[in-house]
C-alpha cells in the first residue's frame, strides 16, 4: 500500500479567499487560479493548495526524484524545482 492515498485533485478557477501555497509559502491572492490536492499521508488527512507554476514544479520534482513526490512545504522557490533553482544560481555567478 502506498503511504499517500489521493482523495481529490482539482483546478480552482478563482480563489474566493487568500491561501498560502504549499510549495513556496507565498500568498495566493483572492481571484487567482490555483490547484488543490487532498490526500491521506501516513494516516493523516492533508489539503494542499499550489500556484499553478508551483504545481508544475512539484510534478517536475517528482520526476527528478524517480516519482517519490515528497517535498518540504513552504520550503521551495516559486515555480522551480530545487535543481532548477540551483542551476539559476550557478548561471548568476560571474565567471
Amino acid at each position: 500500500m502506498s503511504y499517500c492515498e489521493v482523495l481529490h485533485e482539482k483546478e480552482i478557477k478563482k480563489s474566493r479567499k487568500p491561501h498560502r501555497c504549499s510549495w513556496c509559502g507565498q500568498e495566493i491572492p483572492v481571484g487567482s487560479t490555483y490547484r488543490e490536492f487532498a490526500n491521506v499521508y501516513e494516516g493523516e488527512f492533508q489539503c494542499n493548495v499550489f500556484h499553478q507554476e508551483c504545481w508544475d514544479a512539484c510534478d517536475r520534482s517528482a520526476v527528478e526524484c524517480d516519482g517519490d513526490g515528497e517535498y518540504y512545504p513552504y520550503y521551495n522557490h516559486r515555480g522551480l524545482t530545487e535543481r532548477e533553482w540551483e542551476a539559476q544560481q550557478q548561471e548568476a555567478v560571474p565567471a
